[in-house]
Parts: structure tokens; sequence; C-alpha cells
């Protein structure tokens, strides 16, 4: 189901944003649950518009002192929204080994993936694995790549469509699919700064990632 922006003009932005509730394929997508742009922009430990430098697998023991392979992401910060830090290394789950994966590793749909020099407004979790590392706050959806243009305004685009959202319909849970969503930058800045002034609720956590 195609969604979409709306109600951009004064005081909020509704937009879906998730955090993951199971990680059951159905339909070949991660279900997640859904946070609202308010509870995204909340909850988040940081914000930052940044540019990746570098990205790659490496393997690391896990919690349960298992190696398992992450991807870490170095970022260059040109502004922080919200919180700050001396520097910006996202650590996820998941990641390829070698050339298109040759020599194993785990891909999680629903883990946001980083390309060398894209720029994006990432909403970040501190990492409880690693001090100075953060996570991507609701998977997915907590990154927006920045696109400039050259005949209209910059916007930011969130492509979720590899996952699924659960909602509580009257009768019954409901499943809708994502789907690639846009919105100016300048328009979606400026929700984030209003959000951070005047902020309406409160996260105590966004769930259990259980590949």
């Amino acid at each position: 189901m195609k969604r979409a922006w709306k109600g951009y003009a004064a005081v909020a932005v509704a937009a879906a944003l998730l955090t993951c509730l199971a990680m059951t394929p159905v339909a070949n997508a991660t279900v997640m649950r859904e946070l609202s742009m308010e509870e995204l922009v909340d909850g988040a430990d940081a914000i930052a518009r940044a540019r990746v430098t570098r990205s790659g697998t490496v393997l690391s023991l896990d919690a349960n002192g298992h190696y398992q392979p992450f991807t870490r992401t170095e970022m260059e910060v040109s502004e922080w929204l919200k919180g700050e830090s001396d520097a910006l290394v996202l650590r996820e789950l998941g990641g390829l080994i070698g050339q298109n994966g040759e020599h194993g590793g785990m891909a999680i749909d629903g883990t946001p993936t980083y390309s060398l020099g894209e720029e994006v407004v990432v909403f970040l979790r501190h990492d409880p694995e690693e001090v100075g590392a953060f996570r991507t706050f609701g998977m997915v959806q907590g990154k927006f790549g920045v696109v400039q243009t050259l005949e209209g305004p910059s916007y930011v685009e969130r492509d979720t469509r590899d996952v699924a959202f659960l909602s509580n319909g009257r009768w019954r849970q409901q499943i809708q699919h994502g789907s690639t969503e846009r919105i100016a930058l300048d328009v979606f800045l400026e929700f984030i700064r209003t959000e951070l002034e005047n902020p309406r609720v409160n996260i105590e956590g966004e769930g259990e990632v259980t590949p």
C-alpha cells in the first residue's frame, strides 16, 4: 500500500517511523511496529546530518561471546540536530563478507545500509555493546537519504519496501507493506527542530531485534 507524507503545514508531520516488533518474514518482508514521526525524533539519542566516509563488515563478539558479522559505518557530520559526539560510528548487526558475500555473512531485512559518499539524516541510539558507537534508531526507518537536485528543491528519501508495518485493525491485526517516501529537505529539518523545541512523547525503548 502506498503511503504518502502529509500534514506538514504548521504543527506536525504525520509519518510512520519504525521499531522492530519481530524479525518474522511475512510476504518477503520483515514485520515491524510503527513509531510516529514525533516518537522517532523524541526517542533518538542523537540526530545528525552527515556523509558516509567508510563502511564495511567486521567480525565482532556479540553479547553472548559469539563472533557475528557487524557493519561499521563512519560518517563526517555536517550538523548535529540533536545530541553530539566526537565521532559518528554506526555499528549494525549483519553484513556480507567479501565481494557480494562470497565468504558468507548475514543480511537482515530492515537493517539500513550505507554507501560511500552518501549523505543522510540519521536518527541514532547509543550502541549498548560498544562505547561511543551508535546504531540506527528504528532500523531502516531511521535513515533518510539526502538527494540534491538542480531542477527543484532538495529532498530526503526513505525506502521501506523491504519491511512491513503491523497495525491494529478493528477486528484483527493488519500488515501493510512499506514504500518509498519523499519530503522536501528544508521542511523535514524544520519539523525536527520544531519537535525538539516542543517534545510531546517519551520513548522507553524501541524493542528487541532477534534475527
